[in-house]
């Protein structure tokens, strides 16, 4: 009987030990989240207009009421936004986003909806904990426009963070059958070189135009000014400067890549030096042509180029060294088209 009694003893002090962790814990995890929301924090990019604290014993479930994130110039504001972690490995967090969100660029708001959007952050345990790797995943998103009406949807989303460097990460996007409904209301040109577009007609102009992009990747590297860990919260974002490594697009017969290095950020016009892969380039080209990207002089160029510069073993298959500065797209001294501004 005695073993009994000091068996139920250690469990009893087992259990309220344990508590007593959880307890704290969740008052020092509160503590910070409140610092974060603070209005004393002006360039803090997170706030919200309640929360609460749920999981008791083994879980921190941390959940942000109307809270909006403002990031790089995007505002993104929902619902309501869940941050899941164990008590026990607290730099591993979920974060489940509300099946319909916003996002505000250019003072104009966009729709998102999902079947299934989260996001897995894993931080290194120390006390800045700084991010090691994140994963984004949204399942069946669709953006609406600021007038409401279909933009494109796709059957998945993924994005992925990872440390290369302290102020460096490997960045790979992914988006699984894209469809762009709106192709369906694209300007293009006049018949006649007029300078007042004529609205497409879906059933006859986008006949051959790819509407369903069955992959869509990118990858790079993403360069912060600083570490990105828990004093973002606290403090205005650290900016960024994108790298683009790789881009490939596969739509039906179309395949569209661009390799090499493209910087982007929000000090300058983009500057890079890439290959263009296309294939088949003369129905890219034409494409390309109608809905207003190649000016006439810039297509004919091209396809001048193109009959000499195509792979003889596949002259359907077309590499362009080309190279982006000051705003421009460039093949050698010819300048093909103008980035729009910013």
């Amino acid at each position: 009987m005695r073993r009994v009694w000091i068996l139920l003893a250690l469990a009893v002090g087992a259990v309220a030990l344990w508590g007593g962790y959880w307890a704290l814990g969740a008052r020092a995890y509160l503590a910070a989240v409140d610092r974060a929301l603070s209005d004393q924090n002006p360039q803090a990019p997170v706030r919200a207009a309640g929360r609460s604290l749920a999981g008791f014993p083994n879980r921190f479930d941390l959940t942000l009421f109307s809270p909006r994130l403002a990031f790089g110039g995007i505002e993104w504001t929902g619902a309501f936004l869940q941050v899941f972690a164990l008590s026990y490995r607290p730099h591993h967090v979920i974060v489940v986003f509300p099946r319909e969100h916003f996002l505000r660029l250019n003072g104009q708001t966009w729709g998102v909806s999902t079947a299934d959007a989260r996001a897995s952050l894993v931080a290194e345990p120390s006390l800045r904990l700084p991010l090691e790797r994140a994963v984004l995943v949204f399942r069946a998103p669709k953006v609406l426009d600021p007038a409401g009406r279909l933009f494109a949807e796709a059957t998945n989303a993924r994005a992925g963070l990872r440390r290369l460097e302290p102020l460096r990460y490997d960045l790979a996007v992914e988006i699984s059958t894209l469809e762009l409904a709106f192709l369906s209301v694209l300007p293009r040109p006049a018949a006649g070189g007029s300078a007042n577009p004529a609205p497409l007609d879906p059933a006859a102009d986008l006949a051959a135009w790819p509407r369903i992009l069955e992959l869509v990747r990118l990858e790079g590297d993403v360069v912060l000014d600083r570490p990105l860990d828990r004093t973002v919260l606290l403090e205005r974002p650290p900016e960024f400067t994108l790298v683009v490594k790789e881009m490939r697009v596969h739509a039906g017969a179309f395949d569209f890549a661009l390799s090499g290095t493209l910087v982007v950020d929000g000090k300058a016009p983009p500057a890079g030096t890439l290959t263009l892969s296309l294939s088949p380039w003369p129905e890219i080209l034409r494409l390309l042509l109608d809905v207003g990207v190649l000016r006439p002089d810039g297509f004919r160029i091209l396809d001048r180029l193109a009959r000499e510069l195509a792979d003889r073993d596949a002259p359907e298959r077309l590499s362009l060294p080309i190279r982006v500065e000051a705003g421009r797209v460039k093949l050698g001294p010819i300048v093909l088209f103008a980035l729009e501004p910013r």
